[in-house]
Parts: C-alpha cells; structure tokens; sequence
C-alpha cells in the first residue's frame, strides 16, 4: 500500500513538472515575441559630496550672521540646498537658544560664535 501511495505522489510531481516545463518554453517564447529588454539605467548617484558633519549648521549660522532677517527660503537658495533641509537646523538652533524667529525670519542671536564673529547689519 505504501510503495502505492509513494509511485502515485511520484507520477503526480513527474507530471506537475512536465506542465511546468511547457509552461516555461511558453513563457520564453512570449518573452522573445516582446523584443530584447530595455537597457537599465544605472542608479543615480550625486555628483556632489555630502556635507560633513555640522558643517550646514555652521554655513547657516554664518549666512544668517551676515543676513539677519533673512527667510529659510533666501538661505537656501543662498546656500544652494532645499529649504526642507533647514527647517529642521533652524528649530534646532531655535530650541538651544542660538537664533530666535521674528516677524516670519531668523536672526542670530547675540552670544552666539556667529554673532560675535560678524557685527550685525545696522538697520
């Protein structure tokens, strides 16, 4: 009874893969009707460096020294990085206490290395 059972589940799985390789000389022949495959586009990869550690920080500081009143949108562009990149150093800088917001844009506030290495603009 076992060596039954054994040749049946035998003759099911021969037959199983002889409709699996039918259907694979199937699924090549569609294959070869679509034509040769496209060629791939390597990953995009940046031409440019990735900035060091603290250093958008110190440009933002820096930038803002020389640029009170300026909007995370004019040092962006100024910097030539996406605003979204700033937001987050300037609420980090706005939470420790180095720049403040007013009216809408950041200034350097006064104590901090930015600020002490440039005078601020008068006006």
């Amino acid at each position: 009874m076992a060596d039954s059972t054994l040749a049946n589940a035998r003759a099911l799985i021969e037959a199983r893969l002889s409709e699996l390789e039918r259907e694979r000389g199937r699924l090549r022949e569609a294959l070869a009707h679509l034509g040769p495959e496209p060629a791939r586009r390597p990953a995009r990869r940046s031409s440019t460096k990735r900035a060091g550690r603290g250093q958008r920080q110190a440009e933002f500081l820096e930038l803002l020294g020389s640029k009170p009143g300026a909007s995370i949108s004019e040092l962006a562009r100024e910097m030539g990085v996406q605003p979204q990149q700033l937001y987050a150093i300037a609420r980090r800088l706005t939470d420790g206490g180095a720049i403040a917001k007013r009216d809408g844009s950041y200034v350097v506030v006064d104590g901090t290395p930015a600020a002490d290495a440039k005078p601020a603009a008068d006006g």
